[in-house]
């Protein structure tokens, strides 16, 4: 989550992950070997919005 200058707060996150079902076990593995580049920040919300 992200605050904005003016105190609202927003989610930063991709629209779609798939329609998968983890387990906690394969969910725990994904989240330990993912691309630190594709972890959602705000610059990346931001320039999504320009395009």
């Amino acid at each position: 989550m992200d605050r904005s200058n003016e105190g609202a707060w927003s989610h930063l996150d991709y629209a779609d992950y798939g329609d998968d079902d983890l387990s906690d076990e394969e969910f725990a593995k994904r989240h330990r070997e993912r691309d630190p580049a594709k972890v959602v920040t705000r610059e990346m919300i931001e320039s999504s919005k320009k395009k």
